[in-house]
């Protein structure tokens, strides 16, 4: 059993891990050279936070080193996020594989998560390359003939790729009022478009006539999608259609949180070039 004396001579090495997140959430880890269960983090929640320190066993935090040590003498726990990982990494390389490299599994289960663009996502994953070289060479064929290039051709690719992570969006906020805004400024849950379409398949969702449709939410949701593509490309022929066409309130108080970080740095790095050119004109 390791004492508390033993560990806190510990050497380390890392970082073994890194997160980021939302506003400036950081976090870098690291373990002991000789006791690789042991550890410590530093962690910060936002830009300005100066972070905290503090020891982990098997990747959860303790109060102190005696904990450390209590836990050193047990077994990891599997509730732990250490053996959590592990087994999620096992269960990972276990699964079959597509064409040596994606885990059947985890593509299955991100295909249903995307309603009925789950096979348009599958298909996209074999075509998008190819399909991007065939737009690049018709674009040149067209610009050496004189004729404009072929920018809608990009953007119905990229909006191709943005259905089903345009799927989660709409869900979220159908589920949770997340202030959801295009591209055009309309909040999505206000635009008259959406709301017409979405009524009348709420209606036939819960008809009770003979043979009605099975509609789901589902399927509402990704015709919320193709109806948002469409008004954005139509609205907005030289906006780029991928990520940002649809915006939450959130998203936007993150762009607005990295808009104020940048101006600080650039702030911060005139002022440096400012006391240089001083310094140095001080010199002379």
């Amino acid at each position: 059993m390791r004492s508390e004396i033993d560990l806190s001579k510990m050497m380390f090495r890392g970082p073994v891990r890194f997160y980021d997140g939302r506003k400036g959430m950081a976090q870098q880890d690291f373990e002991a050279v000789d006791e690789p269960r042991f550890g410590y983090s530093w962690r910060r929640e936002e830009y300005g936070d100066k972070g905290r320190q503090f020891y982990t066993v098997d990747g959860d935090e303790v109060a102190d080193l005696a904990e450390a040590a209590t836990k050193l003498a047990e077994p990891p726990s599997p509730d732990s996020k250490a053996e959590k990982l592990k087994a999620a990494h096992a269960e990972y390389e276990r699964g079959p594989r597509i064409r040596g490299v994606y885990n059947a599994l985890s593509e299955a289960r991100c295909n249903v998560a995307a309603g009925p663009f789950g096979q348009l996502r599958a298909s996209l994953q074999r075509s998008e390359h190819s399909w991007h070289v065939g737009i690049n060479k018709y674009a040149e064929h067209e610009r050496a003939a004189g004729r404009e290039w072929p920018r809608w051709l990009y953007n119905v690719k990229s909006a191709a790729l943005e259905t089903y992570r345009l799927m989660y969006l709409l869900e979220a906020d159908r589920k949770t009022d997340t202030h959801l805004r295009c591209l055009l400024g309309v909040k999505c849950r206000e635009c008259p478009a959406l709301q017409h379409i979405e009524a009348s398949m709420r209606a036939e969702q819960a008809s009770e006539r003979p043979f009605r449709r099975e509609i789901t939410d589902a399927d509402i949701d990704a015709a919320k999608v193709m109806t948002c593509l469409g008004h954005m490309m139509q609205a907005a022929p030289d906006a780029y259609m991928g990520e940002g066409m649809l915006r939450s309130q959130q998203d936007r108080e993150d762009d607005e949180a990295e808009s104020k970080r940048w101006a600080e740095m650039a702030a911060y790095e005139e002022e440096m070039a400012q006391a240089e050119a001083r310094s140095a004109q001080e010199g002379v």
